[in-house]
């Protein structure tokens, strides 16, 4: 307590001093050993792949050329990803096997050999991207179709506690296409799931139906039979 003041101080320092993020600081730590790890694997497989040469000259060609590009700026990771490119594509011009890929590199051929190798994680990635969406989206169309299925089962099910003769039901069906003369061109489980659909009086189901009305009433190509597929298949 200051006793001119009357003010109370906060004898306890510690208690001052702003938190440490150690979240922040974990994350940062472990994404500088990712990168760590990421380099001295590269380090390794550069290594590995010089250390397989069976030939000493070919080996300390290599290895000159490698010293080369690292003097010239290039990183080990990217030297691994031009050999990993040469070795599986050949060279750039003829697509023959390049038998010495450091060397050929060094001649200042890496920059156009990572400019392909990017090219081409790049349209992996974009099919990747792309199946996955398209894989979404079936998926997505698959839980819509059997939730439609559910409805249309709930619907049905109701729909044969009111007219549990089979004389009962075709009556009524009959009597729905004779409303609607416009669904002639639907038959059989077609008509019968859109009379018990305007039968049972879902809103959803109804507005679904009457916002692709013109399809039943004037297409007969492939889109009412995918109109078809999607609200009436069995």
């Amino acid at each position: 307590m200051n006793p001119h003041t009357g003010v109370k101080f906060d004898t306890n320092q510690e208690s001052n001093k702003e938190p440490t993020n150690t979240h922040s600081h974990a994350s940062a730590r472990a994404t500088a050993h990712r990168k760590e790890s990421a380099a001295l694997n590269c380090n390794n497989e550069v290594s590995n792949y010089l250390q397989s040469l069976s030939v000493p000259r070919k080996r300390d060609r290599e290895q000159a050329a490698l010293g080369e590009l690292l003097t010239a700026g290039y990183s080990r990771a990217q030297v691994k990803i031009a050999i990993d490119w040469l070795q599986s594509n050949g060279l750039p011009s003829s697509g023959e096997p390049c038998h010495s890929p450091i060397v050929f590199l060094a001649t200042g051929a890496i920059t156009q050999v990572l400019e392909k190798a990017e090219t081409a994680e790049r349209k992996k990635n974009a099919a990747l991207n792309s199946n996955q969406v398209t894989a979404a989206k079936a998926q997505q169309e698959l839980a819509e179709q059997e939730a439609d299925n559910k409805k249309a089962a709930e619907r049905e099910a109701k729909f044969l506690q009111c007219y549990p003769s089979p004389e009962a039901q075709v009556k009524f069906v009959a009597e729905f296409r004779a409303r609607h003369p416009e669904v002639a061109v639907l038959t059989g489980v077609g008509l019968r799931r859109l009379a018990i659909i305007e039968w049972a009086g879902d809103e959803e189901s109804i507005g679904w139906v009457n916002s692709h009305f013109d399809l039943f009433v004037s297409s007969h190509d492939g889109r009412l039979r995918l109109l078809k597929k999607t609200i009436i298949s069995p």
